[in-house]
């Protein structure tokens, strides 16, 4: 009778190791690929880098004058410094909330266009990589400090 616990028992840590497995698996048994992102970079259209970390440390600048606009698209990279090539245009999208002045408009999934109002100062302006059939975010939000200048005479 011993024997034939032992025998179940390890039938049911078996099981219990197959249950485990699969639950790192999606419904279609396939392997979750998410994103392994540990920085974003943004390129605005006056040749400006802004650096975001996965700690939020942000380096570079942004500005944008009074009554412009500046072009912002986004790169999100892994550990390397490389593109994370789980972030893909049919589940991802850049995600930006900006503060009071200041616009966001879409023009692809990974670019937009910043419009600033009339009103000088800086304006928090939020980033983040959506995942968009979960409806979340995979990183960020990060918050970059958008300079909006006088625009020259």
């Amino acid at each position: 009778m011993f024997t034939r616990f032992r025998r179940s028992s390890r039938l049911v840590v078996a099981l219990a190791l197959v249950g485990l497995v699969g639950a790192c698996k999606d419904s279609t048994g396939l392997d979750d690929h998410e994103p392994e992102v540990e920085s974003m970079r943004l390129t605005f259209s006056n040749g400006s880098v802004v650096t975001v970390s996965s700690t939020g440390a942000v380096t570079g600048t942004a500005s944008i004058t009074t009554n412009g606009s500046r072009t912002v698209t986004a790169e999100f990279l892994n550990a390397a410094g490389q593109p994370d090539d789980h972030v893909t245009v049919s589940e991802f999208q850049l995600a930006v909330t900006p503060g009071a002045g200041v616009t966001f408009t879409r023009t692809g999934p990974f670019a937009g266009t910043l419009r600033a109002g009339a009103t000088t100062g800086t304006v928090p302006v939020q980033f983040g990589l959506l995942h968009v059939p979960e409806n979340h975010l995979d990183f960020g939000p990060f918050t970059v400090n958008v300079l909006v200048t006088s625009a020259a005479p």
